[in-house]
């Protein structure tokens, strides 16, 4: 038995020219075949996957890895060097406690320093 006849499909019509239906149980279903009288079907299937709804998910998923090591790569920044990272967020707290407001004190005694 040869590639092509494993990969034709059992009970399977040709409706119209590329229009296949197969029979399941009590009903039918609508398939593309890998091979069809004898010859492979191989630029069909590589349409059916390059499709607009395969390049949206691939995007999407895309985004997911990029945003996990963009928010990685912060969180590591942040655990590496807080009171730089603070620096950078709110600039006018680290002002104060540097010029002698009286806030460093005040810093101390909430964080316990």
């Amino acid at each position: 038995m040869s590639l092509v006849d494993t990969l034709t499909p059992k009970n399977t019509e040709e409706i119209k020219p590329g229009l296949f239906i197969q029979k399941r149980g009590s009903g039918y279903r609508q398939v593309d075949p890998l091979a069809w009288d004898g010859k492979l079907r191989i630029k069909k299937q590589i349409r059916t996957i390059i499709s607009f709804r395969t390049i949206i998910t691939l995007a999407i998923i895309g985004f997911l890895v990029w945003s996990y090591v963009h928010d990685n790569q912060q969180c590591i920044d942040v655990i590496e060097n807080p009171e730089e990272f603070c620096k950078e967020i709110y600039p006018c707290v680290s002002d104060m406690q540097y010029s002698g407001y009286g806030v460093q004190k005040e810093i101390d005694f909430v964080v316990g320093g």
